[in-house]
């Protein structure tokens, strides 16, 4: 009996130590102004199970714009969202693990990207507020379903001025340098520990907090020009405390004249466009605004736009951006088919999307084969376009996604044939009008009109 007790208790030490266990957990949240960033590292040994689980929690889940789970250095691992009403609203998020990884140690990295997820305070300020706060609010643990033995949590505001960053039940496990905030560390965290307040983080704003409300880019191919030409039609809002009271223009000049802007008002955007952007253009409703500067450097190109009128909070502003660049940039030629990339948005990084719609317009006559979009959470949808001289339209793919930002700032592929009857369609229709119009006037000037 005692030496069934002993292998029972033997085995049951065995499949302990083959638990999935996390050796160290680090996660680092940069916050912008209406955007944030979290990079959490699992370290992990002991995997008894293919499929791994990581909780993520309800704030970070209403406000989530994108998320991916890789090995560090390595592929990007699928991973499926699960609903479990036992988890006091935390999401859980299972990740398919390699083959390799059973029963050894592996690093995982998980990237979220963050919508609006802080607040501003007050809600209302005037114009002779030069500054205001933002609100963020976070756990000061990492919530996993496995054991940790070490844990850390970062965060990084956009300015050392932080007013409140919470406490914790142990003043020595928080530490403050420069505007970076650290919890931790925390040693031999139990499964499913769940903090049970949060921590508020109150810092002062480093700059407008803005929005595009909707981004609406259509992207058209010419083989004939050589050029794949965009239009980007963006609503932006200054989603900061709104305006208390009525705008005045001298109060504003005054302002400018002595560098003391309030950091509410938006006055400057920058957008970062292709490499070697060429006919870039800059219009609103009104017209031409001249008050852009474009950078092109071995590094990028940067366009940087002054609105038309500094942008209070709560205002909007609407305006197009165009710019052409060459097919061999974003097309190549594979096995007979064009193989086509075409860039989702050009999002800033510190600017939250409330809806962006991308149209890829192909020449007429081309048969698309496939679309490829590399995020989840879009729907695609086809149409046709009819431009200058078309006959028959041009085939059309439409991506649509919501609450979008930086990270949604990737390729599109789009892979299509176009035959060479197709690709000479528009010369050859325009050669066909011009000569039938030669024709009907030849024939009208020899018709006698006289009696």
């Amino acid at each position: 009996m005692k030496l069934i007790l002993k292998f029972l208790a033997a085995c049951s030490l065995l499949a302990t130590a083959a638990a999935t266990v996390n050796d160290r957990i680090t996660k680092s949240t940069e916050i912008a102004q209406s955007t944030a960033v979290s990079t959490t590292t699992y370290q992990l040994s002991s995997i008894d199970d293919s499929m791994y689980a990581i909780l993520v929690s309800p704030e970070e889940y209403a406000h989530l714009s994108h998320s991916s789970v890789s090995v560090k250095g390595g592929e990007t691992l699928p991973s499926t969202w699960i609903d479990d009403a036992t988890l006091f609203g935390f999401k859980k998020l299972l990740v398919q693990l390699p083959p390799s990884s059973f029963s050894s140690s592996l690093t995982l990295t998980h990237s979220l990207a963050l919508n609006t997820i802080n607040d501003p305070l007050p809600r209302e300020i005037t114009q002779d507020d030069l500054a205001y706060s933002l609100s963020y609010k976070t756990y000061t643990h990492v919530v996993s379903p496995y054991h940790t033995h070490d844990m850390r949590v970062k965060i990084r505001t956009p300015t050392p001025k932080i007013l409140k960053y919470g406490m914790t039940y142990d003043d020595s496990k928080t530490t403050k340098n420069g505007g970076v905030i650290t919890y931790g560390p925390w040693i031999d965290t139990a499964p499913y520990s769940i903090p049970t307040d949060h921590i508020e983080i109150l810092y002062e704003a480093a700059g407008p907090r803005l929005a595009y409300e909707k981004v609406d880019r259509s992207a058209q191919v010419s083989h004939w020009g050589n050029t794949i030409s965009y239009r980007d039609d963006i609503i932006l809002r200054n989603i900061g405390p709104s305006l208390k009271g009525q705008f005045t223009r001298l109060t504003h000049q005054a302002q400018s004249f002595l560098n003391m802007l309030p950091t509410n008002v938006a006055t400057l955007l920058e957008m970062r466009l292709p490499n070697q952007s060429q006919e870039v253009w800059f219009v609103d409703q009104i017209g031409n605004v001249t008050t852009s500067h474009l950078k092109q450097s071995d590094a990028g190109t940067v366009l940087q736009l002054k609105p038309r009128y500094p942008l209070m909070g709560g205002w909007k502003y609407s305006f197009s951006v165009g710019w052409e660049n060459t097919m061999k940039s974003v097309a190549k030629v594979v096995n007979g088919l064009i193989k086509l990339s075409v860039p989702f948005s050009n999002t800033p990084s510190d600017v939250a999307v409330h809806e962006a719609v991308t149209r890829i317009i192909l020449p007429e006559g081309a048969h698309m084969l496939d679309v490829s979009v590399p995020f989840e959470g879009a729907t695609i949808s086809y149409e046709t376009t009819y431009t200058y001289l078309d006959t028959i339209g041009r085939p059309t793919v439409v991506v649509t996604a919501f609450n979008t930002s930086a990270a949604h700032n990737k390729d599109i592929v789009v892979v299509y044939s176009l035959s060479i009857l197709n690709a000479a369609r528009k010369p050859l229709t325009v050669s066909a009008a011009a000569f039938a119009l030669f024709m009907t006037t030849s024939l009208l000037r020899r018709i006698n009109t006289k009696i």
